[in-house]
């Protein structure tokens, strides 16, 4: 039943925050948008420092349940989990989203499947076991959306990223 309960509340923080990003995607400039490619480069700098800030979030929330006393304090702490977790999801969503453009495939819906099982297997951190296995999973997934080459030239989600270019002298 405890596995029920902690994928539905995965899901609901997996709908709020597509949610959230709905609502400011039109507001953002470039980082929060789903339209558009990034190339391999761009996604391997923004996923080595997304995943290092969820990483951070997680040792601090870990860091604070066990120095837990009463009942009403762990579940605080499990609210500011899932808040973290609502405001870092939408970075995810962009990458991945961008990423599978780039590649050509349809980034909406297997990208916002990939936020949600990121924040499916983050409630399970004490559990050593799934989370090496999370770990394993997400380091395949993330070699195989930095090694894939993207789409040359044009396509249904707009044109090639040139970031980093090369500056022109003179």
């Amino acid at each position: 039943m405890d596995i029920l309960i902690n994928v539905g509340i995965s899901f609901l923080v997996g709908f709020v925050s597509l949610f959230l990003i709905l609502k400011i995607e039109p507001h953002s400039h470039s980082v929060l948008t789903t339209s558009g490619r990034i190339n391999r480069f761009q996604f391997i700098i923004s996923i080595l420092f997304l995943s290092a800030t969820m990483h951070i979030f997680n040792m601090f929330i870990q860091q604070l349940l066990t120095v837990v006393v009463i009942l009403p304090a762990y579940f605080a702490i499990k609210a500011l989990a899932y808040a973290g977790y609502i405001i870092l999801l939408p970075f995810y969503y962009t990458l991945y989203i961008r990423r599978l453009n780039d590649i050509g495939l349809p980034g909406r819906f297997i990208g916002i499947l990939l936020g949600i099982y990121i924040v499916c297997t983050n409630l399970y951190i004490p559990l050593k076991n799934i989370y090496i296995l999370h770990l394993i999973i997400i380091y395949i997934l993330h070699g195989f959306l930095a090694c894939f080459p993207g789409a040359t030239g044009n396509n249904r989600y707009g044109s090639p990223t040139r970031w980093p270019s090369k500056s022109k002298k003179g």
